[in-house]
This record gives structure tokens, sequence and C-alpha cells, in this order.
């Protein structure tokens, strides 16, 4: 613990300045304006007392603008019809005068009627060069005004702009309110450049706008978690949003983030649908590896997702939206003049009505019925089985405005999903002596439920800090009884099983982030987390059996500190430590990170990151074909379930100008610490429940190359990205103890992706190609205990087969949308429009399962080969209605 509380980073700062062609910011702007037939909106008297780079108008309008404001205490913003030119967002002063008393002003900046806070509003002091730009609160903070009769100019676009003496200033935080003036600015539109995903110039690192995702859902739903699978090195062809897989790492190795609280279970309907409500989606983060020292507890990726803040405009919002599995509504308004919120619902009717798409998911769930059921006569019935099925989330949000510089966030999600097969099949016919009594039942429900309330406060215009307390927590159960009594043609048999699993998992965490702006080329980020797991898991096989149960809870506590610096404009370096204590272990561990980007030219940029990542509750996978669920929670307790651990390195380029983006990144990671819940070799007594398992150990690698390349050619956009990778684990007591090539080890992957703009209409089609995934041949031998005539058991033995040692045919599957859009008024409008998926109906397999049946002739227990399909070709409507 010692270790963790004398963690500290110390980086020594040296500025060096390269001499540049200069031009009057005046002039460059209107010479950009007729070379590219934009239009910019600036404070002129600012302009005309501005140097800046003379810009290379062979490049395109983006990197002109970048290499233009380099090293300029200016930046742009593009605006709805305009380019924004202002300061950027830290104080600016000329040099000191010592032989003249200096005076600081700070206070906040606020429309006179709602006193909504006015971000990036300006303050200049006239005849100087000195201004201030006020923050994300409104903050604002002027040092070294020469006089109290000094002249300042506060300037908002869309306001009336106000000069103030710097008398007026009252003592403590001033309080300056402007009045809103229709915009006379002669402007056109600058060209959309909102694009779905924004590659940073981090390693790994992509932003992503959920509002520009509805044409790339496959059943009508705005669905983020498949936008996110169209990303190179993030698995999108196994069609479920709950299996999340990138750079080959498991669904439980990536951390979820919503509003500060972490989700476990991302999918609905098995992973067909995500869990999460587009509609209240602001911004999400991605991270495929090499992640800064604010991020812990996972050792794949990182997902950053935040809810969408309601602003205080007196307005309210909505939508209702419409497909053919469920209802979306949302309502946003403001309460009072400091408190807003948005409440959301979604809520399938698949429990009333049957469409094709229910039908269509269904009718491979029938067929890929749990391995572990004996196949014992279910295809005579299966087929008529009609499952009763029905999915709900709800997201709240209530967002607060407390003093100044301060702000108040609240959020809570819960999801959940049941799924409910009854048959009941009877058959007493005397005369032909048979007598047939089959009953079946299968119940299975998952979900999650979060809350956070994040709290946020402005210390200066430097420094700032959040504050974030959370709970989440997580469940699935399943329950099967299978009943089958059957005699008749001189044969009899009876079977009545019953299989339970039950695993919860929740998680309480608190965390302190502080961010420090140490100078212009330089910031500070550090922090305080403690999280606390309880996990539950308990299974049975057949009510005689005593099953297995446990239950663990364990604390983690830790700080971390990372500074990022930029000794020259082109290169920035980040180094990092994060430290963490796990009662669990009894251990302290240090997970030291580094990364950088260099900027060779305006159009090209080089990334890489290096890092050390501990993980230290873990989602197990069953090697266990005949296990009930496929994977469930544990906490490290350095006996019988480790830590997982893992390396990243990570190496890349970006070229990125207005034409086209190109990014290539090749890494490589190791992991150590992966357990397995694995049968154990030699003989297995099926029928009375005499299956050994254990949990093992293991480590594993990881190599593999990203591509992406996008195009937008005005109102066409296009992407295609490939992955290239190699997994490989190696288990004691599990192919003998040799490496072998993991679950998720997939050679190849293509995506194509295309939207385009007509008018009203938008169309979209997205090709996904998939090499085959490995499975293991079937890898047990048949056998049979005789008693004198009769056969007393049907028993199987662990063959040497080795793990892993086929694979699935190849996927691939193309999709098509289209929507429309209208108006209805000024503040409505409606979008419909149909998706086919999966158009040209390509048979995909899922996955090969291996299931044991009676033969009636030669009443034998024989094995049979069972192929998982995922979805045939399945069209979707869906309406969406805002107010």
């Amino acid at each position: 613990m010692k270790k963790v509380l004398t963690i500290s980073t110390f980086l020594i700062a040296f500025s060096l300045h390269a001499q540049e062609d200069r031009a009057q910011l005046t002039d460059v702007l209107h010479d950009i304006e007729n070379q590219f037939q934009v239009r910019f909106a600036y404070d002129y008297q600012l302009a005309a007392n501005s140097m800046v780079n003379k810009p290379d108008y062979s490049l395109s309008l983006r990197e002109v603008l970048i290499s233009t404001f380099s090293g300029s205490d200016l930046t742009f913003q593009s605006g709805n019809r305009v380019i924004i030119i202002k300061p950027r967002s830290v104080y600016y002063e000329a040099p000191i005068d010592n032989s003249v008393e200096k005076i600081q002003l700070s206070g906040f900046v606020k429309d006179e009627l709602s006193g909504e806070p006015l971000q990036n509003a300006t303050l200049h002091i006239l005849s100087s060069r000195k201004y201030a730009t006020t923050n994300s609160f409104g903050y604002f903070m002027l040092q070294n005004v020469p006089t109290d009769t000094s002249s300042i100019e506060v300037k908002y676009l869309g306001y009336q702009s106000s000069i103030i003496q710097a008398n007026q200033f009252k003592k403590g935080l001033a309080q300056v309110r402007m009045t809103s003036k229709p915009s006379i600015l002669d402007a056109i539109v600058v060209k959309d450049q909102t694009r779905t995903f924004a590659i940073n110039s981090n390693a790994s690192a992509i932003s992503m706008n959920p509002g520009n995702v509805q044409l790339l859902s496959s059943f009508g739903q705005a669905d983020v978690i498949r936008s996110i699978q169209l990303l190179p090195g993030v698995d999108g062809s196994s069609e479920s949003s709950s299996g999340l897989s990138i750079r080959g790492g498991s669904a439980g190795q990536n951390l979820v983030l919503f509003d500060g609280f972490t989700v476990f279970n991302l999918g609905h309907f098995f992973g067909t649908l995500s869990a999460f409500n587009a509609n209240v989606i602001n911004n999400i983060d991605i991270f495929k590896g090499g992640f800064g020292a604010e991020y812990g507890t996972r050792v794949s990726g990182v997902l950053d997702i935040e809810s969408k803040e309601v602003a205080f405009d007196g307005r309210t919002r909505g939508n209702v939206s419409l497909d053919l599995m469920s209802l979306n509504m949302m309502v946003e308004t403001a309460i009072t003049d400091k408190v807003s919120f948005f409440l959301a619902g979604r809520r399938s009717y698949t429990d009333l009505i049957q469409t094709n798409v229910f039908n269509g998911i269904t009718d491979n769930l029938k067929k890929g019925r749990p391995s572990e059921v004996s196949n014992f006569g279910q295809d005579s019935f299966i087929e008529n089985v009609n499952p009763e099925f029905g999915f709900y989330d709800v997201n709240a949000r209530v967002n607060v405005k407390l003093k100044e510089g301060q702000k108040l966030g609240i959020s809570f999600y819960n999801s959940g999903d049941k799924l409910k097969v009854i048959d009941n099949d009877f058959l007493d016919n005397p005369s032909n002596d048979v007598y047939y009594n089959q009953e079946y039942k299968e119940l299975t429900a998952w979900g999650n439920t979060g809350a956070s309330i994040n709290y946020q406060y402005q210390w200066t215009p430097l420094l700032s800090s959040r504050m974030t307390m959370a709970h989440s927590s997580s469940f699935r159960t399943h329950e099967l009884d299978y009943f089958l009594d059957f005699n008749g043609e001189g044969f009899a048999y009876y079977e009545d099983l019953n299989l339970k699993d039950k695993n919860l998992i929740s998680e309480t965490s608190f965390k302190l982030d502080n961010q420090y702006q140490i100078n212009r080329n330089s910031s500070l980020n550090f922090g305080f987390f403690s999280i606390r797991n309880n996990i539950e898991y308990h299974n049975s096989f057949n009510l005689n059996s005593n099953g297995q149960s446990l239950k663990e809870i364990a604390n983690q506590i830790g700080i971390y500190m990372q500074q990022t610096y930029s000794p020259i404009p082109k290169l920035s370096l980040t180094g990092g430590l994060r430290g963490t204590y796990h009662s669990g272990t009894d251990n302290t561990y240090l997970e030291p990170r580094v990364s950088m980007n260099y900027k060779l030219t305006p159009s090209i940029n080089f990334k890489g990151a290096v890092g050390r990542y501990y993980q230290f509750v873990s989602q197990v996978n069953s090697n266990n074909p005949f296990a009930t669920q496929q994977s469930f929670w544990l906490v490290s307790d350095g006996v019988n379930v480790a830590t997982v651990g893992s390396n990243h390195f990570i190496g890349g380029i970006t070229f990125d100008n207005d034409i086209v983006t190109i990014d290539v990144e090749g890494y490589y990671k190791t992991l150590d610490g992966l357990t397995t819940y694995a049968l154990d070799s030699g003989f297995q007594d099926l029928i009375n429940d005499q299956q050994k398992s254990a949990l093992y150990r293991g480590s594993g690698n990881i190599k593999g190359m990203d591509v992406m390349v996008s195009k937008d050619l005005g109102k066409l956009s296009s992407w295609v990205s490939y992955s290239l990778s190699y997994a490989e684990n190696k288990f004691q007591n599990v192919n003998n103890g040799f490496s072998y090539n993991a679950n998720l080890d997939q050679r190849h992957e293509v995506k194509w992706v295309n939207t385009l703009s007509v008018g009203k209409w938008e169309f979209s089609s997205t090709f996904v190609y998939g090499s085959g995934r490995p499975y293991t041949g079937f890898p047990f031998e048949l056998g049979q205990t005789v008693e004198g005539e009769d056969i007393v058991n049907q028993l199987f033995v662990l063959g040497g087969v080795s793990t892993n040692n086929l694979r699935i045919p190849a996927y691939h599957r193309l999709d098509l949308g289209m929507s429309y859009t209208t108006e209805f008024g000024e503040f409505t409008s409606g979008k419909m429009g149909i998706n086919f998926f999966n158009l040209y109906n390509r048979a995909n397999i899922r996955d090969i399962r291996y299931d044991f049946d009676v033969n009636l002739e030669t009443r034998e227990l024989v094995r049979s080969e069972r192929r998982l399909k995922l979805l045939d070709f399945t069209p979707s409507l869906y309406f969406n209605f805002y107010f």
C-alpha cells in the first residue's frame, strides 16, 4: 500500500520555438475565403492585431486551418453556417510591467434571461492583446489588468457585445449578463465534416458520434454497439452486441462505462440488439488498447459512454420510435432554471405480437437449444415451440446547476430480458403398447442496473475536478427442467433432468479525477479511486446434486498520475502510472504507461503506446460442452482465480487530409493469469452426474494489424476496414498443455460501409467478411457399462482430439438500408426507413455443438452434430417521430 501512496511523476519541461513566416490574420482569412469559398466569423479587432502562419494552399481546407493557427493563441471551430475563429480556452497576457500594480478579475458570463452559462465567450482588454475565454461553466479569469479604469469588451456569437470598466467589477466573482440578438452573419454553409467515427491522434483511440448510426442499424434500432463493430479490430461477424471482442480479447476483458458506472451485459435478445438506447447518448470514446492511466480494471479495450445533458432553454423535446420488435420513447425538458432532466424507455412487444424479425431470431434459437440438453426426442417437438420473450431498458438523467463553477449530474439505468419456453407432449395408446410423456420448461433472465452521481468543480481556469460515485450490478439466471418417459415397441427409456445456473456481480466505486493545465505545453491528470466487487455464482445438475456455490467480495484502492508534455509543437509525450491495492490477492500492482504522437506533416501523424494492465474480476469461459452457462464472473483470489495481466505494444501511422483518411496500426499483446473451466481427463459418468470440472490457469498472446481507409465525397461517405489477427492460448490440462488457437482467433476480417444522402433520402450498405473461427472436433469416445445383459450406464471418455483443431466456415453478409425524412412543422419531423439484413441469405454458422441421442433401432446412445445458425435474410421497418 505504501508503494501506491508514494507514486508520483515529475517531468522537466523545455520549450523550443521555431521561426516561421507570419502574416496578419485578417489578410490570411480573406485569402482562405476566396481560395475555398467559405466564410469566417471573428472579432475584427482581435484578428487585426494577430499574426499567424502563412498558409500552404496546396493542402486541404482542414490542413490549411490547422497549420495556419499552429502555435498561435487562436483556434477554429466549424459552426452551423460558418467557421468560427476564437481564442484558445486559456488566458493570455502581455509582458508584465512591474512598475504598475496589476488587477485580477474573475467571474461568469451568462445569458440575461435564462442564466445559462455561455461557453467560449471572449473578454478583451481594449488597447492590449490580453483576453480570456469562458469555460463550460461560463467562468473566466483576467490576470494583470493594467488599471481599474481599463475597458473590457465582452463578446459572444449571437449576442450583443458590451464594454465594461474594470472598476465596475465588484469584489469577488463578477456576473456579466449578455442579451441575445438575431444573427446578422452573411454566411454560407460550410461542408459538413461530421463523421460517424473520428480517429484520434493518440494510439488506438476513436471517438464516435451516435447521432449518425441510424442507417447502420440492422433491425431498425439505432444500435451503437453494432456500429462500433464496423471498426477494424472490433469483431463484426459474431452478430452479438453482448459478445463485443476487441483485438482478440473476450467481452469480459473490456471496460464499458456509462456516465461513470460499469455495464457488464451489453445486449438484448441474446446479443441481437444493444442494451444501450442511442437516443440518450451524447458521445462514445473507444480505446482498442494503450489507454491512459485514468482507466483501469480491464486488459483489452474501453468504451466510455456519456449521456446527453438537457439544455436550460425552456423547450420540451422528445421522440417516439417504433420498429418490428420494440417501442422507444424519450422526453427531455427543464423543470426550473436550475434543474433539467430526460427520461427514456424501450420495451419489446414480442410477447404480444411476433413479427418476422422475432420469428427469424427465435427459429435459430430453437434449432440451437443448449447442448447440455440431451437430444432425446427433441426433434419431434422443438419446431412447434413458441418461446415467450421480452426486454426493456430505462434511462434517466437529472442535471442540476449549483453555485458558479459547479455541475451535478445524476444518472440511472436499468435493463432486463426474459425468455420462457414451455412444452408438454403426452401420448398413451394401449392398442399399440406405446406410452410417451415429455415435459420441457426453460426460463432464462438477465439484466443490468446502474446509477451514478457526477459532480464537477472548476477551481480556477487551469484546475478542475470531477467526483464520481457509482453503483452497478448485473445478473443472469437459467433453469431447465426436462422429463421424458417412453415405453413402447419393446424399448423403455426414462430421463429426468434439472439444470440451474445463477451468476450475480455488483460494483460500487468512488473516483476523483483532477486536471491541471501547467502551461500551454504541459498538463497533469491525477486522481484517486476505490472499487468494491461482490460476486455470487451457483449451479446444480439434477436435484440430487449439490452443485457448486461461491460468494466473493474484494476491494481495490489506488491512485494514478499522468502528464502530457509537448517539447515541440509537433511532438506530444504522455507518461502515466497507476497503482492498485487488491484485497482479494493482498497485493499491490503497478501499471506504467507511455504514449506519444508526432506530427510529421499536417497530414501525417505517427503514434505509439506501451503499457501494463491488470484485471481483478474475470469472466471465466467454459470448455465444458455440457455446461449450462458458457461464462461466468469470478474475483481474483490468487489461488483458484489469478489476476489477469497484459502488456500492450502499439505503433501506427495516420494520413488525414480533406479527401481521404488512412489509419494503420500494428499491435502485440501478452496475457497471463487467464482462467478456464474445463473437464478433467478420464471417464465421465454423464447420466449419474459424475462430471468432473476444474478451474485451470493459462496464458496467451495476440498480435495483429488494423487498417482503415475512409473517404468523404460530398454526400457520399465510405470506409473500408481490414483486420489481421493471431490469438493463441495455453492452459494446463487443455490440449495436453500445448498452445492452441484461442476461441476468438480470427485471421481475417473485412468491412465495407457506404452512406449516401440525396435530399431527404438516405441510403446505406454494409458488407462484412470474416474467416472461420476455430472449434474442437468431437472430443469423446462412446462407451458403456454392462451388468449381465443390461446396459447400466452410457459413458463417454475424453479422447485425444486437439483443442480447436477445426474451423467454422467463413462468415459474410450484405446489409442494405434506406430512409426518408419529412417535416410536420417548425418543431416536428419524422423519419421512416427499411433495412435488409443478410440480403442474399447466407447460411452463416455461429457454432458447432455435439449431442447424444437414442437410436431406436439399435437402442444405443449415439452422437449427433448440431450446427447453430445465425440470422437468415431479415427485412425490418422503423418509424421515428421527433418533437
